[in-house]
């Protein structure tokens, strides 16, 4: 135990915490009440993280990309789905879920991805809200295209951390920054 580095330092939770705050103050840009919605999404995403990450063994990283992933899906729709606290919940179950697969095999990570962003959105969206298959039939054939994307997406980090300098939070902050900037102009 006392040669094994440890999977986050103070530095990186620091980092963590900025790239959060980044989110939030991006959505607090959007509406003033946004980012408590924000607090919520990663709040719930840190459980689900910790739950996935305690059942594989992979804590850190279920909790790391599971909250990412909540909060990019969150930013994402948050103005143009009535329902973002689906792609928020797929958001970090496909997190959690690539999270505790990336490094092994890429198929299994990008499966991951789609079949826990799949099945989360399903369930969600099935149990919240009584509404017509029309209505969501883009999001419904775009989430586990958006769930493999994103597993292939952290595996190509996890990679790069393993066999660079290249720490995680910074990743994870130019990842953010991408997808505000991505949210802004598509406005």
């Amino acid at each position: 135990m006392a040669g094994k580095r440890l999977q986050f330092d103070l530095r990186a939770l620091l980092c963590g915490m900025v790239v959060i705050s980044l989110g939030l103050a991006y959505l607090r840009t959007l509406n003033p009440a946004h980012p408590a919605l924000g607090l919520a999404a990663a709040f719930g995403a840190l459980l689900l993280g910790t739950l996935v990450g305690l059942v594989t063994g992979r804590l850190a990283d279920a909790q790391f990309w599971s909250v990412l992933g909540s909060t990019f899906a969150l930013i994402s729709a948050i103005e143009i789905v009535p329902y973002h606290w689906a792609w928020a919940v797929t958001g970090a179950a496909a997190g959690a879920a690539v999270g505790c697969t990336a490094g092994g095999s890429w198929l299994r990570t990008i499966l991951a991805g789609g079949l826990s962003a799949t099945a989360a959105f399903g369930i969600y969206v099935a149990v919240f809200y009584a509404t017509s298959p029309r209505e969501i039939l883009f999001d419904l054939a775009a989430v586990p295209v958006v769930g493999v994307f994103f597993g292939w997406l952290v595996d190509i980090f996890f990679r790069l951390e393993q066999r660079t300098s290249l720490p995680r939070h910074v990743t994870a902050t130019v990842l953010m920054i991408a997808v505000c900037v991505g949210n802004h102009f598509a406005r």
